[in-house]
């Protein structure tokens, strides 16, 4: 089973490369791919990135580059029906700091005037803005998977970053608005 998986990879991150470098051939730059941390966290930046499950890869306006430049095997994944994303390797994209409390089993995320704790196994998180705490609920547990926390796409980019998700059959888009994945067959396609 494991050299299934193993001859699986070349050949997808090969397929997804392709994909990518023919939609951005359209455009008028010419694509790259980047193994160094993106310049995405820019506030001002409206343009939404697409991830694929199982891909290591981010696809940024014309930049193609890896989720998490360090470790090429990060990759969004589904678990118990549920669309998971490597904490670290996206808040760090948008900006975000992060550590983890090996001690007390605890992902800690910094981003603007807020904080998070997802406490690897439970199904809920806390965020600290000042004085006030609370306490919310995810679908699913944070789970730790070959040493990467987990946790739900729609609480690290809907309540975490504040952006927008879309999503359809393992295409993922995260912006500052709306992008319209299910009812844009054109868009779709081209991603």
């Amino acid at each position: 089973m494991k050299q299934k998986k193993r001859r699986v990879w070349p050949v997808l991150i090969l397929a997804i490369l392709m994909v990518a470098t023919s939609v951005l051939s359209y455009g008028e730059a010419t694509p790259s791919i980047t193994t160094t941390t993106p310049a995405s966290a820019d506030a001002d930046n409206q343009d939404p990135i697409y991830l694929f499950v199982g891909s290591p890869l981010i696809l940024d306006g014309d930049q193609v580059s890896f989720l998490d430049p360090a470790q090429f095997d990060v990759t969004a994944a589904l678990y118990d029906n549920r669309t998971l994303v490597p904490l670290r390797a996206l808040s760090e994209y948008f900006g975000a700091q992060v550590s983890y409390d090996g001690a007390k089993r605890v992902a800690v995320v910094q981003y603007g005037t807020k904080e998070f704790q997802f406490p690897i196994g439970s199904r809920t998180f806390q965020v600290t803005e000042g004085t006030s705490q609370k306490t919310v609920t995810m679908d699913t547990t944070a789970r730790i998977v070959n040493n990467r926390t987990l946790v739900p796409l729609r609480v690290v980019a809907e309540q975490l970053l504040n952006k927008e998700v879309a999503y359809r059959s393992g295409a993922i888009a995260i912006a500052d608005t709306p992008v319209n994945l299910t009812g844009d067959d054109a868009l779709y396609q081209n991603v």
